[in-house]
């Protein structure tokens, strides 16, 4: 934990070549501790080194299976690199067996948009929109991506008031 957090105060202060030495000697030690493959893998991700990523990822979740963060992980670079079935499949898999996580949910949306489901990406945000409990974030990304699925049906207008509310709830936050 401690040469993980190092780590984490490495990149912080913008160095990342130290920060990954600590993160997988981190690792090393402790192989069922996600942290570091998360930490690993979101470094390849902002250096775009997706296959990369997703190797780390897929050694932390055979490690540790019950993580759900390095399958979060997944599922976002899988949507993000086009692998739209793999998305498809990992997204709804992750939504059956925790289907109350809204960023689950918005994940597995932005993958069926991708996918070109719309109508079943829409079901699930209106669903996770009205749950109790939402975050203003959460509730934000649900309505970016119902104006994306308005704009994918041609429904301009219904895009644009999607959109406005998103504007009005930032603003009201920042006053």
């Amino acid at each position: 934990v401690a040469r993980y957090q190092l780590g984490q105060l490495f990149l912080a202060q913008g160095d990342p070549a130290r920060a990954g030495t600590l993160f997988k000697m981190s690792w090393a030690i402790a192989p069922t501790f996600v942290g570091p493959p998360l930490a690993l893998a979101e470094m390849l991700v902002d250096a775009r080194q997706h296959l990369e990523a997703l190797s780390i990822l897929q050694t932390a979740c055979d490690a540790a299976p019950a993580a759900l963060p390095p399958r979060m992980l997944q599922l976002r670079v899988l949507v993000e690199i086009g692998e739209r079935d793999a998305a498809l499949n990992l997204g709804r898999l992750l939504h059956e067996q925790i289907p109350d996580d809204v960023d689950i949910g918005l994940l597995y949306a932005d993958a069926l948009l991708e996918a070109g489901r719309g109508g079943d990406a829409r079901s699930l945000l209106e669903r996770a929109l009205d749950r109790p409990g939402l975050d203003t974030t959460q509730g934000l990304r649900i309505r970016r991506l119902l104006a994306r699925v308005a704009l994918a049906d041609r429904r301009v207008d219904d895009a644009l008031e999607l959109l406005k509310t998103a504007a009005d709830i930032l603003s009201l936050i920042h006053i």
